[in-house]
């Protein structure tokens, strides 16, 4: 995303996390809204994805518990996963559980030490 945004004439700082920040005067809202639109849409961002299957589900599950458990042996608690068969309900409804969700707020760790955690505990979904 950061290159595509650069190649449109932007100046972006990629985020550890695959995000960009940028500093974007006011005036020039719009413009940028509409070049990260097309970014968007190059990278197939604003497509709808396809339900995923339970077996999917299922996999996602492992890799989410990995990161969890390896969250956990940083010393970094990540609350009480649910079951699989909770995680695929949610991830049918709403969305699966992510361990870096209740780590990652107001309250929570820095941003930085949320870098530094990815770093050692990737989201490998």
């Amino acid at each position: 995303m950061a290159g595509c945004l650069r190649a449109a004439g932007w100046e972006v700082d990629a985020r550890p996390d695959g995000g960009v920040t940028s500093q974007i005067p006011e005036a020039q809202a719009s413009a940028y809204e509409s070049d990260l639109t097309a970014c968007e849409v190059r990278f197939g961002y604003d497509a709808t994805p396809a339900p995923m299957t339970d077996s999917q589900i299922a996999d996602l599950y492992d890799k989410v518990i990995a990161t969890a458990t390896c969250l956990k042996e940083h010393d970094v608690d990540p609350g009480d996963p649910p079951s699989l068969q909770q995680f695929t309900d949610q991830a049918h409804d709403i969305g699966g559980w992510d361990p870096y969700t209740d780590i990652y707020r107001p309250g929570g760790v820095t941003e930085q030490e949320y870098f530094d955690l990815l770093a050692v505990c990737p989201r490998t979904w």
